[in-house]
């Protein structure tokens, strides 16, 4: 009776022998084969809070020299650029530009010698006349004497449909009235912008 032996040849012996070249036998046996599935880590959340720096508005300090009328005539001239810097980053917000004003005055300032705030008039131009940066929607409000002039503080230049920071310059034309009442003189006032 013919018995059979099984042999067990390991790796490196057979490789020894050359029956298979080395090359092919890692090509069967790439690493690959072994690695574990891929993983991914739950996403992590960032956070962070853009935060504004405010709004303010700026105007000329020198003086603004009006043209020279006679007595019932009416004295006009550019005040100088007043600009809205808004850095509050709104997304749909809104500011409000105002004028205000002092009386006109000489000498004393007795009754004869002092022009009402309802004489005095601003003309901020029209909206396209105002320089704007960044996205905002301006309107103007032209005060007149004849509808009262400055009193009360009137908004003169508005701001809508505000999308992150911008910018609004212009340049008012100031009138005032010299009633007719009013005596020879150098006459002088304050004029101020205010912005919310």
């Amino acid at each position: 009776m013919r018995k059979v032996l099984g042999l067990s040849i390991g790796a490196a012996a057979i490789l020894a022998t050359g029956i298979v070249p080395a090359a092919a036998w890692a090509a069967t046996t790439s690493t690959a084969a072994f690695n574990s599935p891929a993983a991914t880590a739950p996403g992590t959340t960032v956070t962070f809070t853009v935060s504004g720096t405010g709004i303010g508005i700026t105007a000329p300090t020198t003086t603004a020299a009006l043209s020279d009328p006679s007595i019932g005539g009416t004295a006009t001239g550019s005040l100088g650029v007043v600009e809205v810097t808004d850095n509050q980053g709104l997304d749909g917000g809104s500011w409000n530009a105002t004028a205000s004003t002092t009386t006109f005055t000489t000498g004393d300032g007795d009754a004869a010698e002092t022009i009402p705030i309802t004489d005095v008039g601003y003309d901020p131009g029209a909206a396209a006349d105002v320089t704007t940066t960044g996205t905002v929607t301006i309107t103007t409000h032209d005060i007149t004497i004849a509808g009262g002039g400055l009193t009360g503080d009137p908004t003169v230049v508005a701001a809508t449909d505000i999308s992150g920071d911008n910018t609004a310059s212009w340049n008012p034309v100031i009138s005032v009235l010299v009633p007719s009442t009013a005596v020879i003189g150098d006459y002088s006032g304050t004029i101020t912008n205010s912005v919310t």
